[in-house]
């Protein structure tokens, strides 16, 4: 969060240095409730008892105000702000004799969305030079609801996803973004460099480097980019990122060969590429019934760290996520209704659990530290299909949404106790949320 504050600050210094005249600023703000239930969901392990999520309600309230301050020519300053009030989750103990209802009181936070500097200066006719600094929300793949955006919400070692009702569009990275745009009748031609600083999971602070290049046809039927990330490229400390020899806890650091007894030691750092495309088969129809997101067709895969490791990261395509979505068509009656699923064959639990708990870069295989990778476990399979559906209508200032799906949401916010496990940890899992936002 203090990077986050810093950020705050040296933007306001900008402000008072390159503001050459007093503009208004805009100002707009957002709040919505949303309202669900798990489902279905395995019993979660915590400290003492069982997390048991199965028919279990959730929900929250958050609202927003961002301001938007003009500064010279073509660039602008950004301050988004959130509060939110969540609703947590109702009988988590599993025999338990002595239960608390007091942890079930509401919780209150106020958090940062955005503190950034943005600049887009046209560099010749067609050609835009965009710079952004700060701390800012990215998205590469417009099409995406749910699942996907794999370069940037992803992990390598351990080669983790995240997804979640409209969080699509919500990764920030704290940096620096440069990104160049040529138009013409050929079609759009685009790319786009960003240096960030780990700011979400650990090992924090670390510098991350990463490309994207893309193309659009002139009229948008096909659209493609691709992109490759050196996680943790610089460390800030190089023992959290490459964890040392530890015999005491050699195997969350390390794979110690049972026959040659050659020892790898595991790191946090792994270059990620990622690809994406989505056709537009609109443009195939000479017909004005279809709304402007229907008939899209989208795929994106990644591989979550190129190189191989013996043990625990020895198959490159177990670090091999692909997820297809398509916008079926309801003729303007939605603004979209999106399909996706995702297979992703990766054997062990998608849980940050050793990640926070244990420092470690090793997977987490059943919320136990200390077994290695010769110890009696079951690669877990039960889970390599995920799947949403998405819908939503925006009626001037107010939006409907909802979603049903088995995916990566963590929900950590509305457990008593601190597990980084999902909510729905296995394909036949699943929730629904439903949400009422307004805007101004």
């Amino acid at each position: 969060m203090c990077m986050k504050r810093s950020f705050s600050i040296i933007l306001f210094i900008t402000f008072s240095l390159f503001a050459q005249e007093k503009q208004t600023p805009t100002i707009s703000g957002w709040g919505w409730l949303t309202m669900g239930q798990i489902k279905s969901s395995e019993l979660i392990p915590s400290p003492g008892t069982l997390v048991d999520l199965a028919e279990q309600p959730i929900g929250d309230l958050q609202a927003g105000i961002k301001l938007t301050q003009p500064l010279r020519s073509s660039t602008v300053c950004k301050l988004h702000l959130m509060t939110s009030f969540v609703i947590p989750v109702t009988k988590l103990s599993v025999g338990s004799a002595i239960y608390s209802a007091e942890q079930l009181q509401k919780s209150f936070s106020i958090s940062l969305l955005e503190a950034s500097l943005l600049n887009n200066t046209k560099i010749a006719e067609n050609d835009t030079l965009t710079t952004e600094f700060g701390y800012f929300p990215v998205k590469y793949n417009p099409e995406a609801m749910n699942l996907g955006e794999y370069l940037f919400r992803s992990n390598a070692y351990p080669p983790l996803l995240i997804s979640g009702f409209e969080i699509a569009d919500k990764v920030k990275l704290a940096g620096v973004h440069t990104g160049y745009r040529k138009h013409g009748s050929a079609g759009t031609f685009k790319a786009d460099m960003f240096v960030n600083t780990e700011t979400e999971n650990y090992p924090t602070m670390d510098i991350s480097l990463s490309y994207l290049i893309g193309y659009t046809t002139p009229k948008p039927f096909f659209d493609f980019s691709s992109g490759i990330s050196f996680f943790h490229m610089i460390p800030f400390d190089r023992n959290r990122t490459t964890p040392p020899d530890s015999r005491t806890y050699q195997a969350l650091t390390m794979f110690v060969d049972s026959v040659t007894h050659d020892t790898t030691r595991y790191t946090f750092k792994g270059t990620k590429v990622a690809a994406r495309a989505t056709i537009d088969f609109k443009y195939l129809f000479n017909s004005e019934v279809f709304g402007k997101n229907d008939l899209k067709l989208y795929a994106e895969s990644a591989i979550l760290g190129l190189k191989d490791y013996p043990g625990w990261y020895n198959n490159i395509t177990e670090r091999m996520p692909i997820m297809a979505g398509f916008n079926i068509p309801t003729f303007k009656l939605l603004d979209v209704l999106a399909a996706e699923v995702e297979y992703y064959p990766m054997p062990y639990q998608n849980s940050y659990h050793l990640l926070w708990k244990s420092s470690s870069p090793v997977p987490d295989f059943n919320l136990y530290a200390g077994k290695d990778y010769y110890s009696d476990w079951k690669p877990k399979t039960d889970d390599d299909w995920k799947w949403s559906f998405y819908a939503s209508k925006k009626i001037k200032n107010i939006r409907i949404s909802g979603q049903i799906a088995s995916d990566h949401s963590s929900r950590a916010t509305y457990l008593i106790y601190k597990t980084y496990t999902e909510m729905v940890p296995r394909t036949k899992d699943w929730y629904y949320l439903l949400r009422c936002s307004f805007f101004f």
